[in-house]
């Protein structure tokens, strides 16, 4: 009986030449760029768990949370009354049991229709929304990506520049830039919001953008609330 030759066959020699090469491509990305992909995609994780912790509490108590006290007070700022003393704010992280700070560090921007956080009078199928949500069309022109009747609320993060966003320490970071038109609406928005492809192009139109924006459609805040029996 003749022996199996030893040593590799020239296809084994390839298939571990293939894993040796893939796993050199692996060591040699970045650093930076892997945790940047890990950053994004906890922080995309992340904000779709808090689109269903809002919805949840919604379906609970019959509206939405009011945005947080305070930046180390993760409570919703809700006067005796019920009515919210105020409509935008930081997410309410430990009323819904949620990360306070997205990937990167930074707390979490809240805002919402007033009449969707506070708990007297009852939010009905005839209350309207009032936040706008805009993106840029491939001229670079602003439109409307949605219209003011069919969001609810907004959840942002500052993704990875973190450009006006608050720290766990309760510090600003600074704009630092002349050109994030778009980024810098998001930061003063009530009612108002840039959604769009994350770019470090400075000269693109609305400038740099690396802001994540998740909203609440009327229809699903609707059809979530109806079937909870909290409405009609």
């Amino acid at each position: 009986m003749k022996q199996a030759a030893a040593g590799f066959t020239l296809i084994e020699m390839a298939v571990v030449l293939v894993v040796v090469g893939l796993m050199l491509g692996g060591l040699l990305m970045p650093i930076s760029a892997q945790l940047d992909q890990r950053n994004y995609t906890e922080t995309r994780r992340a904000m779709s768990d808090i689109r269903e912790a809002l919805l949840g509490f919604a379906m609970a108590n019959g509206h939405l949370p009011c945005p947080a006290i305070s930046v180390s007070d993760g409570r919703e700022d809700r006067a005796v009354s019920g009515i919210c003393n105020k409509r935008v704010g930081f997410l309410p992280w430990s009323e819904l049991a949620v990360p306070k700070l997205d990937g990167w560090g930074h707390l979490y921007r809240y805002s919402a229709t007033q009449v969707f956080i506070d708990a007297t009078p009852k939010v009905s199928l005839t209350s309207t929304p009032d936040i706008l949500i805009k993106t840029r069309d491939t001229t670079g022109t602003a439109i409307n990506l949605t219209n003011t009747s069919t969001v609810i609320a907004v959840v942002l993060s500052f993704g990875k520049n973190g450009r006006w966003s608050y720290s766990d320490q309760a510090i600003q970071a600074a704009d630092g830039s002349t050109t994030n038109s778009d980024e810098d609406a998001n930061a003063s928005g009530t009612a108002s919001f840039f959604s769009r492809e994350l770019t470090a192009n400075t000269a693109a139109p609305g400038g740099e953008f690396d802001d994540f924006v998740l909203w609440i459609p009327a229809t699903l805040y609707f059809n979530r609330m109806v079937s909870a029996g909290q409405l009609p």
